[in-house]
């Protein structure tokens, strides 16, 4: 599987959250790794995943 950055809904999508977690947890600083490149916020898939696999009770 190719790595692909995912928006945050995407991300929400694949790991059953809602995108109102991410957005929070981006707020406090707590949640998994992202890029932003100006308003846009991107998660790489491969990250994204490591980071779920790491900080289960997150």
């Amino acid at each position: 599987m190719q790595d692909e950055f995912l928006t945050t809904r995407e991300a929400a999508a694949l790991t059953k959250m809602s995108a109102a977690w991410y957005e929070k947890a981006r707020w406090q600083k707590r949640g998994p790794p992202f890029l932003r490149k100006g308003r846009a916020v991107r998660y790489l898939r491969s990250e994204l995943m490591n980071w779920w696999t790491e900080n289960p009770d997150q």
